[in-house]
């Protein structure tokens, strides 16, 4: 799991959501919630900035929490392992 990722889940258990409210509360389903927090997808601006809202998240602060670098490669690298796959 992604550094970005744990760092979103303490900062929901610090405001007592879980990946359903949160969901609820961005407009998206519980399952794609689940998907960010794992780090297997990757949250477009709208879906951080409704998360970021959501959690109380500064914007300066988005790098912690939404580490695009660390992200991209994260997906870069299952990119090419499905593709190794028959």
């Amino acid at each position: 799991m992604c550094k970005a990722c744990i760092q979103l889940r303490k900062q929901m258990l610090l405001m007592d959501y879980t990946s359903g409210k949160l969901a609820q509360r961005i407009g998206r389903s519980q399952g794609y919630v689940s998907q960010i927090l794992c780090g297997h997808v990757l949250p477009d601006l709208s879906d951080i900035l409704g998360i970021a809202t959501a959690l109380d998240i500064p914007p300066q602060e988005w790098g912690q929490y939404f580490a695009p670098t660390e992200m991209r490669e994260l997906a870069a690298q299952k990119i090419k392992e499905r593709r190794k796959k028959p």
